[in-house]
């Protein structure tokens, strides 16, 4: 470990200026454990399942509700232990050469590395979200906005240290409804339960539903994992009965036809890229953020990753380990 990093450093509220590099939600049915360097602040956050972590600081197991503030070290281990779905950005608290030192909170000293939330859990997704919507716009009102979300994100962790009511606002319980559509893309809808889970009546939610976003619950649905079928057809090699089958479709030739229904365009001829997928239909039902990817600023190029797993040290860092956690 460098000399500068050896020796931990801390800055005062008043020099906090930050950066957020990455973010990401991601949504893990394997059991996998990563290993890697952090250049800058890593902070995960876990919505279900549970986390393990081994840094130089110790090792710590999280439950949902809880945040992890990894600090800037030469090696760190962290994985889910069961299926989970969790949050996680990479943001520096201030600009060269200080990108290293970690925020001290006053009377409650350096910014945790294990912080149970509680009942600010939903404040502090609500801060993620944030990062996730706002970190590929690069535009100067997404980067005040993630700025902003960081001190916010400070804010609701020294609530949970001093144990106050933060009396922050929710997320619209539509828009994360909205997001689980997005996400468990082969799973089956099933409208009476989420109605039911959102207190409704089954003619009602859907009413509410085609109000809010356009669509019915069904229609959405469908129309999220044709996009991810799109996606899928552009950017992998991945056989189109492979693709539909991976996304819940059981027939071929019915995935076929509603991807020329909702989309306007065949699977083949995407995936030979004769035609391209048409702007007006892919902002239908837009997804809010994606899951299971990196999100980038505008700014980052394809190499970003080298600064998590160097050249020179690329055998003693293994990116994902899955089946079981490394004893």
């Amino acid at each position: 470990m460098s000399s500068a990093r050896s020796k931990r450093r801390y800055l005062t509220l008043e020099e906090i200026s930050p950066t957020v590099h990455m973010a990401a939600c991601f949504r893990r049915k394997e059991i996998c454990w990563h290993r890697y360097r952090i250049p800058s602040h890593h902070v995960v956050l876990l919505e279900s399942g549970r986390l393990g972590a081994t840094t130089p600081e110790g090792k710590f197991a999280a439950k949902p509700g809880d945040l992890l503030c990894f600090r800037p070290t030469d090696w760190n281990e962290y994985g889910n232990l069961e299926p989970s779905l969790l949050f996680e950005a990479h943001l520096e608290f201030a600009p060269p050469p200080r990108q290293h030192w970690t925020p001290n909170l006053n009377e409650f000293g350096p910014l945790p590395v294990h912080i149970p939330l509680g009942d600010a859990f939903e404040d502090m997704q609500r801060v993620f979200e944030v990062f996730c919507l706002e970190i590929e716009q690069g535009s100067a009102l997404s980067i005040l906005r993630m700025r902003a979300a960081v001190h916010e994100m400070l804010a609701v962790i020294v609530s949970v240290l001093k144990r106050q009511d933060h009396g922050l606002k929710h997320l619209d319980p539509w828009l994360r409804l909205r997001l689980r559509l997005d996400t468990e893309l082969k799973e089956e809808l099933r409208v009476e339960a989420l109605a039911r889970e959102m207190n409704l009546s089954r003619s009602y939610f859907i009413r509410a539903f085609r109000q809010r976003f356009g669509l019915t619950p069904k229609a959405y649905h469908t129309h999220a994992r044709l996009r991810e079928a799109a996606r899928l057809l552009r950017g992998t090699d991945k056989p189109i009965k492979s693709v539909a089958y991976e996304l819940g479709f059981a027939d071929s030739h019915i995935f076929t036809r509603l991807f020329k229904h909702h989309l306007g365009v065949l699977p083949s001829d995407l995936r030979l890229g004769t035609v391209p997928l048409p702007e007006k239909e892919t902002a239908v039902g837009a997804q809010l953020f994606p899951v299971n990817r990196h999100l980038l600023p505008p700014r980052y190029g394809p190499n970003w990753m080298e600064r998590y797993y160097p050249r020179h040290r690329k055998r003693d860092y293994v990116m994902t380990l899955k089946g079981k956690a490394p004893v």
